[in-house]
């Protein structure tokens, strides 16, 4: 049986179900007492030596985390995705972008905040004949011989005004500022002019190409390397910049993305001779000069998570091993097929070259790596660069460190956290309908608990489907959450989003879209300073968002007007409460 042993001897302690399940044995439960913490949280801690290789899994229940098709309440994922108690059956899975779930169940409302050994982790709900349950399952087959840190996990229960999500951000939000050494926007920019400026701006990202590969051919080659569809060359860049200077666009940040050797994820780790069919480094140097003339800031897109043969510069030391010593791959993309770099070597290898080389050209604004946010931290099993879960965030924060060093300012996508201490923008905080976790029967719809968490720490825009929400034009299927360009303006506003623009074809639709974001932007972006408190359903369709100086938003969804404090908030609209 699984040793635990924790006193507490108070009314709050409640009991936990901790079932191990051993290889090629049936799988063992025992009750554990959590131990009470002098913050009010109840505590489980596994001890590393007892989870090894040995095991299948171990999962933690709690009678209490149970509900019934019909009941009030809902679990939280850490994505912010709700599920509430509507269905007989189906189930999900859940990794851990933010280390934290909730429950609201007739007889709690708690929030559980996994402390370490986090990413080993996945959240489990099932719905049986109307039977409602939520687990936390630690899986061993990625950690070697045994554990490189125990498992904690705190939990924190939440009454009265307080029993909902709101609260359960506010608190985990708490422990980000007091324990992990993240830091307001508002401190930040004091010493720092560049994120400040963009603080301010909109984001445009221009995508100068990409090929289209063969699927039957893994590994390409300078013979049967395909053709690059072009979409902006640097000049065309350079004059979408200036058509939105014309139109009042005063001040915005850029991003060149694909400006590399055969586009976006052409040859990576290769970055250089810059792609002469977009216009040679010559052509790209003189966008960057644009930009700045223009009083824009300008970064670009880079690659640290897959890498190809293709690449001149391709070297196998580099990449991460699975367990049997083979290279770990990831999947056919624009240069074939990718295998993954271990985050040691990175470091080890390019980080030093690659941060040199961008520097070089002359961007000077927020550098972008492709996805470092968007996947649980991967381990390597090389025997001469061994890399655990733990390692590879490590390893990561020391990339966003160097970019921040060097640029002033480090930007992702989705909303992975553990590095929220060292990342300034989130260009998407959910792909939802299609990952983290994807669309399912059980999910009632996504709430903002990342951002109820972080803005006014870390910039974001809120969803893949509000990029370019002021354009009209055909969204892919896999991505598509709103029905219309009005609802993605008002989930923007809602979530407190910064306008990003990324997919759009502009030299067919022009930059007057950009323009009205920009404008839209104007009104609401000193709130990006402000921590968001609350969020809440005021009618039917009706949202509000509260934030800390208490300027409110109200979104309204619906077909009707609706009242709120004297004033009217129009049918499918929004309406700014400015604090007082």
């Amino acid at each position: 049986m699984l040793a635990l042993i924790s006193v507490c001897g108070s009314a709050h302690c409640q009991e936990f179900r901790i079932v191990k399940k051993p290889r090629g044995k049936a799988a063992e439960a025992s009750i554990v007492i959590p131990e009470l913490r002098p913050d009010g949280a109840l505590r489980i801690r596994i001890p590393a030596d007892s989870i090894s290789s040995n095991l299948e899994y171990i999962s933690i229940h709690r009678a209490e985390w149970n509900a019934a098709k019909g009941d009030k309440g809902w679990y939280l994922l850490p994505s912010g995705a709700l599920v509430e108690f509507l269905r007989d059956s189906g189930e999900l899975r859940s990794p851990l972008p933010m280390t934290m779930f909730g429950v609201k169940t007739a007889s709690l409302c708690e929030m559980a905040i996994i402390k370490s050994l986090a990413y080993e982790s996945q959240i489990y709900v099932r719905a049986k004949n109307g039977k409602y349950e939520i687990w936390l399952h630690i899986g061993t087959k990625n950690l070697g011989d045994r554990a490189y840190e125990d498992f904690v996990i705190d939990l924190y229960q939440f009454k009265g005004e307080d029993a909902n999500y709101s609260a359960m951000g506010r608190k985990y939000r708490q422990w980000q500022l007091s324990g992990k050494g993240v830091v307001p926007l508002r401190e930040r920019v004091k010493n720092n002019e560049v994120l400040k400026k963009s603080v301010g701006n909109i984001l445009v990202r221009v995508s100068h190409g990409i090929k289209t590969p063969d699927r039957n051919v893994e590994d390409q080659s300078v013979e049967n390397e395909p053709r690059i569809h072009i979409k902006n060359t640097f000049k065309d860049m350079a004059n979408l910049m200036l058509e939105m200077k014309s139109l009042g666009v005063d001040s915005c940040d850029i991003h060149s993305v694909g400006w590399n050797k055969s586009g976006h994820d052409g040859r990576y780790p290769q970055l250089l001779p810059v792609e002469p069919l977009f216009g040679g480094e010559a052509g790209l140097r003189e966008a960057i000069k644009t930009a700045k003339d223009l009083g824009y800031q300008i970064s670009c897109h880079t690659n640290y998570t897959d890498a190809f043969k293709i690449a001149e510069n391709w070297d196998d030391a580099l990449i991460s091993r699975n367990v049997d010593g083979s290279m770990q791959k990831c999947g056919i993309w624009s240069g074939g097929m990718g295998y993954r770099p271990c985050p040691k070597q990175v470091c080890a290898l390019r980080l030093k070259e690659d941060m040199d080389i961008i520097q070089n050209l002359g961007f000077n604004g927020m550098h972008h790596i492709d996805v470092i946010t968007c996947l649980t931290p991967q381990p390597c099993f090389s025997q001469k660069h061994f890399c655990t879960r733990a390692d590879t965030v490590k390893c990561w924060r020391k990339v966003m460190l160097e970019c921040r060093r060097r640029f002033g300012r480090f930007s992702s996508e989705a909303s992975y956290d553990f590095d929220a201490d060292c990342t300034d923008f989130i260009f998407y905080v959910s792909g939802y309908p299609s990952h983290l976790p994807s669309k399912n029967p059980l999910i009632s719809g996504i709430v903002p608990i990342w951002q109820i968490v972080y803005h006014g720490i870390i910039l974001s825009n809120p969803f893949w489907d509000t990029v370019d929400a002021t354009y009209e034009f055909e969204r892919s299927e896999t991505f598509k959450y709103f029905d219309s360009k009005n609802e993605r303006i008002l989930k923007l506003v809602e979530f407190g989003g910064r306008p990003c623009f990324y997919w759009t074809n502009y030299k067919k639709l022009g930059a007057a879209p950009i323009k009205e974001a920009y404008d839209l932007y104007q009104p609401l972006k000193y709130l990006q300073y402000e921590f968001l408190e609350e969020h809440r359903s005021l009618a039917p369709g009706v949202f509000l968002s509260r934030y800390r100086d208490g300027s409110e938003t109200v979104v309204n969804y619906s077909g009707k007007d609706f009242p709120y404090k004297g004033e009217t908030v129009k049918a499918k609209n929004y309406k700014l409460f400015k604090a007082k």
